[in-house]
Formats: C-alpha cells, structure tokens, sequence
C-alpha cells in the first residue's frame, strides 16, 4: 500500500506491482495499512464500494455500484452482502440478500 497525495486529499493506492490503475484506488481511514473506517475503494474494472471497512473488507453499510449501474445498498460483513437489496440501473429491485443469503424479489 502506498500513500499519495492529490488536490489536497490522501489516497492509499494498493500496489502489488504496477500502478494504480491496475490495481484500483482507496481512500479514506486506514488502521495500519488496511482500509477500516469510512472509505470508498474504485476497482480497475469500475466496481465502486463506498462505506465502511473493517480489517481491509467492506465491513458495514454501504453501497456497491457496478459500471452498468447496477447498485447493491445496505449492510456487508467480511467483504460480502449481508442485508441488502440490488437494484438495476433504473432503481428497480432485483434481489435482496438477507443475513448473506439471496432471496428473490418475489420471495418477500
């Protein structure tokens, strides 16, 4: 992990090896060297987490966004939905994740 430094802000960048383009980007409070906190990580791919972290996973509420638009919105543990609901890029249900368990939409 290495710290940087842009238009004021503090960013910690995960570098195996390459830049951070190829790794993605985290910012936001850190314990040591991993995310835990506020915090929103971009992947190389686009996949945006922004909430809290716990240990370096995405550790309480938050919203997961993905390029398409498609948003997952409520609580994570250990890097995983835990109480959630997914929505389509027209904010339209598509699921829900209850206590990490996928339920369908018309399974309410």
């Amino acid at each position: 992990m290495k710290s940087v430094s842009a238009n004021g802000k503090r960013s910690w960048v995960w570098l195996e090896q390459g830049n951070p383009e190829e790794h993605g980007r985290y910012q936001g409070q850190v314990n040591g060297l991993l995310p835990h906190g506020k915090g929103s990580y971009l992947s190389p791919l686009g996949v945006k987490y922004d909430g809290l972290w716990e240990e370096g996973l995405e550790h309480g509420n938050g919203i997961l966004t993905h390029p398409n638009g498609m948003r997952s919105e409520g609580e994570f543990r250990e890097g995983k939905p835990w109480n959630t609901r997914a929505y389509d890029s027209n904010r339209k249900l598509l699921f829900r994740v209850q206590q990490g368990t996928i339920i369908r939409k018309n399974d309410d």
